[in-house]
Parts: C-alpha cells; sequence; structure tokens
C-alpha cells in the first residue's frame, strides 16, 4: 500500500507543472483568466483533478502492476544477491508482461494506462508552451517590452523546471517499464535510476537558482 502511495505521489509531478504552464499560459495570453486560480470552485477542480490521477496511479500500480507469484520466483536470485531481499516474501510493483512466451494482458495494459497519462500531461504543456510561444513573439498590444522579456524569462525557467523531471524521472522510470515489454534486459541500465532519482531534486533548485538572478542574489546574500 505504502509502496503504491509512493509512487503515485511522484506521477503527480507532471500534473502540478501542468498547473504551472496553464497559469503561464493564462498571464501570457489570456491575463483576465488568473483570476480564476483564486475561485474557490476552480482551486476544487483542480484539486480532483490531481487527486484523480494520483487515483488511477494508485490503482494502477496496486490491481495492475503488482508482482505475480511467478514473477517473483524468476527474480528472487538476483534480488537475494544484490540487495539481500527476498522478492517471494515482499510485495513488489514489476511489469510482469511476457509469460510463458505470451504477454499478460494485465500489465500490458497497465502500462498503456501509464502511458497514457504522462501523454495526457505532456500533450497539455506541448499545447500550452506553443501557444505561449506564439504569443511571446507575436505583437500583443497589451504587453509592454519589459512584461514580454520578463514572461518569456519566467517561460524559459518552467520548461528547464519541466525537463529535469523528464530526464532525471520519467524517462528512466518509463525505460524501465518500456525495456521489459520489448524483451530487452534492462537490469544494467536498472541500476542507474536510484542515481538518476536523487538528482532530481537538487537540479531543481538549482535551475532556479542559475535561471532566476533574483533568487541567486537573495540567496548569497543571506
Amino acid at each position: 500500500l505504502l509502496l503504491c502511495f509512493y509512487l503515485a505521489l511522484y506521477t503527480m509531478t507532471f500534473v502540478l507543472i501542468d498547473y504551472s504552464f496553464l497559469y503561464r499560459m493564462w498571464a501570457v495570453a489570456s491575463p483576465n483568466l488568473i483570476a480564476y486560480f483564486e475561485n474557490p470552485c476552480f482551486i476544487v477542480l483542480l484539486l480532483f483533478i490531481a487527486a484523480s490521477e494520483f487515483t488511477i496511479w494508485y490503482c494502477n500500480c496496486f490491481f495492475l502492476f503488482y508482482g505475480t507469484r511467478e514473477g517473483r520466483e524468476d527474480i528472487y536470485e538476483v534480488v537475494w544477491d544484490k540487495y539481500g531481499v527476498d522478492s517471494r516474501a515482499h510485495s513488489m510493483i514489476m511489469g510482469d508482461f511476457i509469460r510463458d512466451g505470451e504477454y499478460l494482458t494485465r500489465s500490458c495494459v497497465a502500462y498503456f494506462v501509464y502511458l497514457s497519462v504522462m501523454s495526457i500531461c505532456f500533450g497539455f504543456m506541448l499545447i500550452a508552451s506553443i501557444r505561449i510561444v506564439t504569443f511571446l513573439r507575436g505583437e500583443t498590444s497589451f504587453m509592454s517590452v519589459r512584461t514580454r522579456r520578463q514572461q518569456t524569462k519566467l517561460f524559459t525557467l518552467l520548461c528547464w523546471q519541466t525537463l529535469i523531471p523528464f530526464l532525471f524521472l520519467y524517462i528512466p522510470c518509463g525505460a524501465s517499464l518500456t525495456l521489459p515489454l520489448l524483451q530487452i534486459d534492462g537490469s544494467g541500465f536498472a541500476d542507474l535510476i536510484s542515481l538518476l532519482l536523487s538528482c532530481f531534486l537538487p537540479l531543481y533548485a538549482i535551475v532556479v537558482l542559475t535561471m532566476m538572478p533574483d533568487y541567486r542574489s537573495a540567496l548569497m546574500s543571506m
């Protein structure tokens, strides 16, 4: 239960980033809509969307990505040799995609649920980015040169804040699920995932300090 909860929290990163893209898109293209972020009903809607994504991924892990008895038996020796953990006695999240030469429907459905959630989140970011860039490069009458420069800087920062979890969180985790589905041994790559995940949060903070001189100056003056 706790492992599924932990993984579901990680997947909420993209949903929260989507909200940042929504805010930035409205700030650039439709400033009058920003007031919705102070509207209680809209806040409840955002909470509902985040909770729905969390629930979908939690259920996906708990009901579809659980480790089967056969799967835990298959990895027993490797897990015991590397980590000293008995995979047969512990609950595990695993993509047991192929059994006896045939794809397991349950695991394949779980994979495509994961892929669908990520595609929706990333698709919204792409649409919002196109709209933001279009307005920043266009002749927007309501935006001064200084405001446009500031919005461009904030949008660039948001892109970097999106790139960090994408490179250090979602690509490694996605690869660890995709490689077994393609019948490719990803055990060597799996060893790097914990290292990449540990880089995620420090780099996230470094990007903010690097891209925003005001933050950097405030930190140096402390």
